[in-house]
């Protein structure tokens, strides 16, 4: 069979060795980048950070999206495993360790932002079946305007997208 340019595990163009150091190393450095300035945000205003606190954490939604255009693959699933092809390669294995190394830093901003969060508000479990929590704040991450859900029910077509990491 013919060599086709393609690594076991991925369906998308080649991605050679030097593109993937490249894309996941910057998407290191951007991730430390955001880390630092959350913590920056942080220590300067306290309370502050709690009210726009999706301004300074969603950024890395995009950043991973792009990261993965710039490999050609659409899931975490297709990373991993061009990842794993490479994985040989030494400089490969020193980007990836940076990235989870990133990760880490990002996984303890959004540890200490959910105990913020924890003590600040009032949790209702809610059950399949059960109404709306019509009062419950949101955020426009396009314009940091505080909304509630009662604000956007009836008034348009309304897609809602919950993220919530999982540390």
């Amino acid at each position: 069979m013919a060599e086709t340019g393609r690594h076991e595990g991925q369906d998308s163009a080649k991605v050679d060795e030097n593109t993937l150091c490249q894309v996941v190393s910057k998407t290191a450095d951007k991730i430390n980048e955001l880390v630092h300035n959350a913590k920056e945000k942080i220590a300067a205003s306290g309370d502050d950070f709690m009210t726009t606190a999706s301004k300074y954490l969603s950024p890395i939604i995009g950043l991973y999206a792009s990261t993965l255009a710039k490999l050609n693959v659409t899931s975490l699933e297709e990373f991993l495993n061009l990842m794993k092809s490479y994985h040989k390669h030494e400089d490969v294995r020193d980007v990836y360790e940076e990235l989870i190394a990133a990760e880490d830093s990002w996984d303890e901003i959004l540890k200490k932002y959910d105990h913020a969060l924890e003590k600040r508000e009032c949790r209702t479990e809610l059950t399949v079946g059960s109404p709306a929590p019509l009062d419950v704040q949101l955020t426009d991450l396009k314009t940091s305007r505080t909304l509630t859900l009662n604000d956007l029910i009836g008034k348009q077509n309304l897609l809602l997208v919950f993220l919530r990491h999982s540390a």
